[in-house]
Order: structure tokens, then sequence, then C-alpha cells
């Protein structure tokens, strides 16, 4: 899911929401009215990502869509060698980041809708893909045991490998101010890694199913992350990110949960999706 609008205390216009069945679905976040249905894939949508004038979408269909905001017509589509399961953007939205479930890394320049493929990237599938706020470079973190941190110019050449023998990496997100990444694994643990000095910072295990999202306040006051087993946990990151607060959901045995995250621009609403109760 996504959350476009300004900060300054404006509310955010809309929320759009990704589905299983190739629809995206675009909601009031604070009314929690559904406002429209847009059908854009053929098959689950896997990822959804949101810049500054425009959408872009991946799905189990192998295609990434990049759509203008009313998602009239797609004016720009490239075909994956397998399923779209991450997306992130450059700061400055000029270039995609695409993960794949083969373990493919593409990176589509939009302005000349030049793709390119990562010759050496992972070798399983692509759960999380994020870019760096500050800096021209992006990490990937894959189930065959790494987390690597790409420059996002040039040839695209791998700067940093951290190896995660400990478990599947499914999601990461990049402080908003330190050069340090915070990951979420199978093991329901989060951890936060440096990466100029390629160590371990913290690590904490308050989930007891895999961890699928995480996000951070506006000021990195807090880290969230959310999990399988419908838990949604608050870390302190001024004192170790140690977990401070915990919500739990109990979703049905017969539904899988899939949850998603996202602050809202002015950093005063976490809105928290697939969470089943």
């Amino acid at each position: 899911g996504g959350l476009p609008g300004g900060g300054g205390g404006e509310k955010p216009r809309k929320m759009l929401v990704s589905s299983s069945a190739g629809k995206v679905f675009q909601v009031d976040p604070y009314t929690r009215a559904l406002e429209f249905v847009f059908e854009l894939h053929q098959g689950p949508i896997e990822a959804i990502h949101l810049c500054p004038g425009f959408a872009v979408t991946g799905g189990a269909d192998r295609m990434l869509r990049v759509w203008p905001l009313d998602f009239s017509a797609h004016f720009l589509e490239a075909e994956h060698e397998g399923a779209v399961t991450s997306l992130s953007s450059s700061p400055d939205g000029l270039k995609l980041l695409v993960g794949t479930s083969t373990g493919a890394i593409g990176v589509l320049d939009v302005p000349s809708q030049r793709h390119a493929t990562l010759g050496r990237s992972h070798t399983d599938i692509i759960y999380g893909l994020a870019a760096d706020p500050h800096n021209r470079e992006f990490a990937t973190a894959s189930c065959d045991g790494t987390i690597r941190v790409w420059e996002m110019d040039g040839g695209n050449s791998q700067l940093v490998e951290f190896e995660a023998a400990i478990g599947c990496a499914r999601c990461l997100i990049y402080h908003p101010t330190e050069h340090a990444l915070a990951v979420g694994f199978d093991d329901g643990a989060t951890r936060i890694f440096d990466i100029a000095s390629t160590s371990l910072l913290q690590a904490h295990t308050p989930h007891a199913a895999p961890v699928l999202a995480l996000a951070f306040s506006s000021a990195a006051s807090r880290l969230f992350s959310a999990a399988a087993d419908g838990t949604l946990v608050a870390h302190d990151s001024a004192h170790d990110y140690t977990p401070c607060r915990v919500h739990t959901a109990s979703p049905p045995a017969d539904l899988p949960c899939a949850p998603c995250l996202a602050v809202t621009p002015d950093g005063y609403t976490l809105v928290v999706g697939g969470l089943q109760r």
C-alpha cells in the first residue's frame, strides 16, 4: 500500500492498497471509505510503489507497469522472467528498482525507458528492496541468505553484503537519518545493520512468525514491525530498538496474514493492512 499526499499538516489525499485479485483499491484513510477500484493486472499484485506524479505496480503475471495517478492507462510496461515481488525507486523517481521471484534485480530508467538486469544478483526470491533516502544506493533482501547493498548508478556494482545464515530475510527499510538497515526475518527477528561497518547493531525477536513489514516513524523514534501471526510491535529506536508496545490480532486459520505498513506524511498516523481479525 501507499500514502501519497503532502506534509505541513495537509491530509493525505488517498491510500492505495493492492490485492491478490489484480486490483488496487483507493481508500480515504480517515473516513475508511472505498473510493475507487482499479483492475490493473491478470493475477495478484505483489508490489506497489508511489512516486511523485505516478504509481508503479508489479504482479505475479511478471509485468511491471507504470501508471498516472488516475490509473487511466499504463504508459510504461516491462515483462520479467519471474513474478515481480518488490519495488522501490530512487529519491528523484527517475529510476525504478525491481526485485523478482527468480532473484534477478531490474533497474528501469524512466526518462529513457531503458531496462537493465544486474548480471550478479541473488539466487533465490527477493522479498525486500529499498532505496537509500540520502545516498545513491539501494538494498535487497533475499531468501538466499544475504542482504546486499548496490550502487544506484553506473554499473550498479555491489557495495556491501551481509550474510544472514539465521534465515530468510523477508523485508527491509533504510533508517531515515542514519546509514543503517532494519531487516525482518522468517524467525520473527528484527535486526539492525550498520552499512559502513558491515556490523549487526541490534537484534530482537518479539514475533513468533515471519516479519513481513517494517516502517519507521517520520522522526525515526519508533520502528514498527508486523508479522504473519497478526502481531504488530513498536520498537524504541532511542533505546536499542527495544520492543515497547505490542498489538495482537487473531487472523483466521484459513486466511493468510500478509500485513503492510505505512506512515502518513505528517507522521501522526500508522496505517496497517492485512492483519485479519
